[in-house]
């Protein structure tokens, strides 16, 4: 149960964290689309280190 209520908070920050970071690049169409594309695929990004300038060409349209 704890670890997984860390999980879910662990998410969260990191969704808060990506929206920041695109809000200051002015993505905003960007941002609130991948809010949720992260939220789904966020252990894609925690265990292979994505980073957003790295995103494959199918997550990029994905949010487009």
């Amino acid at each position: 149960m704890l670890i997984i209520l860390i999980y879910k908070l662990f998410r969260i920050a990191f969704c808060i964290n990506f929206l920041i970071s695109t809000i200051v690049f002015n993505f905003w169409k960007l941002s609130l689309c991948c809010f949720n594309y992260y939220l789904t695929r966020i252990e894609i990004i925690i265990f292979k280190q994505i980073k957003f300038r790295k995103i494959d060409h199918e997550s990029y349209f994905y949010c487009k």
